[in-house]
C-alpha cells in the first residue's frame, strides 16, 4: 500500500465517524489489503448517506482534510453520479466517495472485513464481494485483479461464497456472463468449486446497474483528476 494511503484512510475514518456513517474501502486498495500488490494510489470508498445527506458528507470531508475536485456544479454532479470526488489535501491522493444505495450495497456494508492500517481500524469490502464488484466492472485490469485474488487465496476468501455472491449479482442483472467469467478464472487457476451456485431469492432492491460502483455507472462518469 503506498505510504500516503494510510493517512488518507485515517482522515476518511474520522470524517465518516463525525456523521456516524458506515463505509468501506473497495477497488484497488481493497485488492492490496487482501494481499495482492497493486501500483496505484487511487482510493475508492462506499459510504451510507447520513441523515444530513450528501451535504453533511461533503462538509465532514472538508473539515477532515479533503477538498472537492472541480466538476462544475457539484450538487448536480453528485445527484447524477452518486459520487463525491475529493482529493486528500495532505497527500494529494484522489478519492472517489460513492454514496451507497439500498439493497446490495447495504448488504456489503453489513459484512465488511476490518483491518488495521497505520494503527487505525479501517473497514474493507468483504473479499468475496470485492470479486463480484471487480467482475461487474469488467475491465481487463479488474479481471486481472480477480485472477490475482484467486491465486492469492487470502484466508478470509471462500470460493464457494464468492460464486454465490456473483450468482446473486448476476441474477439481479439478468447477466449470466458474470458467473461464467468467474468459473473460467477459477478453472484456469485450478480453484473451481464443485457445485454451481443457485441464485437465492431476494426482495426488492435497487439494481446495481444504476449504482456508482458498477461498470454501468461510476466508471463511465468518473471525474478527471488533477
Amino acid at each position: 500500500m503506498p505510504a500516503d494511503v494510510p493517512a488518507a484512510l485515517a482522515d476518511l475514518a474520522r470524517a465518516f465517524a463525525a456523521v456516524r456513517a458506515r463505509w468501506y474501502v473497495f477497488g484497488a486498495q481493497a485488492v492490496v489489503a487482501a494481499g495482492v500488490p497493486r501500483a496505484t494510489a487511487d482510493i475508492d470508498v462506499t459510504v451510507e448517506v447520513p441523515r444530513g445527506g450528501a451535504r453533511a458528507l461533503t462538509t465532514a470531508l472538508e473539515r477532515h482534510g479533503f477538498s472537492l475536485r472541480p466538476v462544475g456544479d457539484v450538487t448536480t454532479f453528485i445527484a447524477e453520479t452518486r459520487v463525491i470526488p475529493v482529493d486528500h489535501v495532505a497527500s494529494e491522493l484522489p478519492v472517489d466517495v460513492v454514496l451507497a444505495g439500498p439493497g446490495l450495497e447495504e448488504e456489503m456494508l453489513a459484512r465488511v472485513h476490518r483491518r488495521t492500517v497505520g494503527g487505525v481500524e479501517i473497514p474493507f469490502v468483504d473479499t468475496a464481494d470485492l470479486i463480484a464488484l471487480k467482475l461487474l466492472a469488467g475491465r481487463d485490469k479488474d479481471l486481472e485483479d480477480v485472477r490475482s485474488l484467486v491465486r492469492a487465496a487470502p484466508p478470509e476468501l471462500s470460493f464457494e461464497v464468492a460464486r454465490q455472491r456473483v450468482a446473486d449479482l448476476g441474477a439481479l442483472l439478468d447477466d449470466t456472463t458474470l458467473i461464467a467469467t468467474l468459473d473460467r478464472i477459477l478453472a484456469a487457476e485450478g480453484a473451481a468449486a464443485p457445485n454451481p451456485p443457485a441464485p437465492r431469492p431476494r426482495g426488492p432492491a435497487r439494481a446495481p446497474a444504476t449504482s456508482a460502483t458498477g461498470r454501468r455507472g461510476r466508471a463511465a462518469r468518473r471525474p478527471r483528476r488533477r
